[in-house]
């Protein structure tokens, strides 16, 4: 068998190589376009859980957009809404969240756009609604991700040029009767160059 000449094999190269550049430039680049989620330029992590609680995990997903938490324990996880009422209750029978909670609703939207019902009341007694059967949540946590939908944070706008942390957050929980903390960063990092990205789509 006549294997493909070096010319043709040199060729090939060059192509897979310019799309792996692609790929790894433009990628995150498109990331950032439609949707609610938030743009690949911003990035969000935990930084600590304390106390760590064996069989609970906590990660930010979506560029810093949202929050999950799942909890393979025997005990539940609640999350407070943000006026420190009941919200979130995770465990071994799956998710319950307070229908009473103005969280419940402020969550739906990535920017928070939303008309609070009349029963959501933060004094209100608690009215579960039980939304999943697994024992994990993901939700826009407004504590966690810039929440100004076409604005740059100041200290972003001031220098675009280079990477900033924006924010340093934390997220309230409680595993049973022990408390928890959950705190996390987010940042910000200048898009690719578009002449860069545009050079590799022409080659």
């Amino acid at each position: 068998m006549v294997g493909p000449s070096p010319t043709a094999a040199g060729r090939l190269a060059v192509v897979v190589l310019g799309v792996l550049a692609w790929l790894t430039l433009a990628g995150p680049a498109a990331a950032h376009v439609g949707g609610g989620a938030a743009g690949s330029d911003f990035d969000g992590r935990v930084t600590s859980v304390q106390p760590a609680v064996p069989g609970v995990g906590v990660r930010v997903l979506q560029f810093g957009d949202e929050l999950e938490v799942v909890n393979t324990t025997g005990t539940e996880v609640t999350v407070p809404g943000y006026s420190d009422e009941p919200y979130l209750r995770i465990g071994p029978d799956g998710v319950w969240r307070n229908a009473h909670s103005p969280a419940t609703y402020i969550n739906l939207d990535r920017y928070g756009r939303v008309t609070l019902p009349p029963e959501a009341d933060p004094a209100a007694e608690p009215e579960w609604v039980r939304v999943s059967t697994e024992p994990q949540y993901v939700w826009h946590d407004h504590r966690t991700h810039w929440m100004s939908e076409g604005q740059l944070p100041p200290v972003v706008a001031a220098d675009p040029t280079r990477s900033h942390t924006v924010s340093e957050w934390t997220v309230p929980m409680a595993h049973g009767t022990t408390a928890v903390t959950v705190r996390g960063e987010l940042t910000w990092s200048p898009p690719p160059a578009p002449a860069l990205t545009w050079s590799l789509h022409l080659a």
